[in-house]
């Protein structure tokens, strides 16, 4: 078995869902079932193709055919998925599917042969078989999306013309092994036993001592809003939204217009100032029946670690309490692990989806409730 290439072939699998989770947060819903002409298959229609696939692929994948007696693979390409939610569903069913056979491949089992459809496959032949068919369809995929969105289109590679900056920028650094998708997965690091640059080492130096100097509550200031601030709150959230994910209208809605979005429905919008900066943001936004929404949490890059999101998160959670909220919902992604772990410290609980929200990069949504709340109509 060769560690270093399952570990390969999984960040690949990660980069190429990555680009379809990026060309459907770029488009309206209509766009995801359109095609170009009858013979021609929408977006919806690949992506449950594809969820077809790899749930016959993966399902049992050491120990049964790949090409499963359950599958009907001519009514993949029918067009059955009706809504974006159904489309985002079996896309990460699939996917989910995928990663957790690779969750099961070990030395023990790797000399086991796979079939699909009674054809016998080593188990490197077995993956580079999906690695290639899966990167043809999101291609397709994206493919679609920019020739739909056409001028309006955020790239997902090297933007035309920027060719000769992105070399002299790759070039400038030193020769070493990193994994091409480093820069485009979150919360991968250089190949294990390769050498860091020196300024990676100084910056990861400087995170440390920053962390041994977390500020005290006195030095971090929650501030309200003003409309001075206007410009921090789209700065900070902009930087997060576009490092993991592509900004959607609706975010471009809030950040650009934050006091209509947020503030005259009865919201709220706070920022965390430290050593004369503004270095953090939330919102809440009223949803109403008693209930806020936590949103637009953003805390800048050379702050992070040093407890000042958790101040901002618990200045707010304080916030709604004094306006008689009984409960505080948030929308988030599993990609972002730090946060899911500071909202389960506040008191957060997972809950199943109870409305659609209008980011496809949200897949979990949380609550906490207030035990204390009071009986009386909330204060907004």
């Amino acid at each position: 078995m060769a560690p270093d290439y399952l570990s390969s072939v999984r960040k690949q699998f990660e980069y190429y869902k990555l680009l379809g989770d990026k060309t459907f947060a770029q488009l309206p819903d209509d766009a995801l079932f359109w095609r170009y002409n009858a013979e021609s298959n929408s977006i919806a229609v690949i992506v449950q193709h594809l969820w077809g696939n790899m749930l016959s692929r993966w399902t049992d994948f050491l120990t049964s055919d790949g090409e499963k007696e359950w599958r009907n693979r001519d009514a993949e390409f029918e067009p059955k998925i009706q809504t974006r939610p159904e489309l985002l569903a079996k896309w990460e069913a699939g996917w989910s599917c995928l990663f957790t056979a690779l969750d099961s491949i070990t030395e023990a089992n790797w000399d086991t042969t796979v079939y699909i459809r009674n054809q016998g496959h080593t188990v490197t032949e077995a993956l580079n078989r999906q690695l290639a068919h899966y990167p043809y369809h999101v291609g397709q995929i994206v493919f679609i999306g920019k020739m739909i969105k056409d001028g309006q289109w955020n790239s997902l590679s090297i933007p035309r013309g920027n060719s000769q900056g992105y070399n002299a920028e790759k070039f400038a650094q030193p020769k070493r092994k990193v994994h091409f998708t480093q820069e485009y997965l979150p919360g991968h690091s250089a190949a294990p036993g390769t050498t860091e640059s020196a300024g990676s080492q100084q910056k990861k130096a400087g995170q440390a001592t920053a962390r041994q100097q977390q500020p005290t509550a006195q030095q971090v200031h929650i501030l309200p809003y003003e409309p001075r601030y206007a410009p921090d709150f789209k700065r900070l959230n902009v930087a997060w939204i576009e490092k993991d994910f592509v900004l959607e209208e609706a975010d471009l809605k809030m950040l650009d217009h934050p006091e209509e979005y947020v503030l005259q429905p009865g919201g709220h919008i706070l920022f965390a100032e430290y050593q004369g900066q503004i270095v953090g943001t939330c919102a809440l936004v009223r949803m109403g029946e008693g209930t806020l929404e936590l949103a637009k949490m953003a805390v800048a890059p050379a702050a992070q670690g040093l407890g000042i999101g958790r101040q901002l998160a618990q200045a707010a959670l304080d916030k709604a309490r004094q306006l008689g909220a009984r409960r505080v919902y948030l929308e988030s992604n599993t990609k972002l692990e730090s946060a899911l772990q500071l909202y389960h410290k506040l008191g957060f609980q997972t809950i199943e989806p109870d409305r659609p929200s209008p980011y496809a990069r949200v897949n979990i949504q949380m609550e906490l409730l207030f035990a204390d709340a009071p009986a009386e109509a909330p204060k907004f």
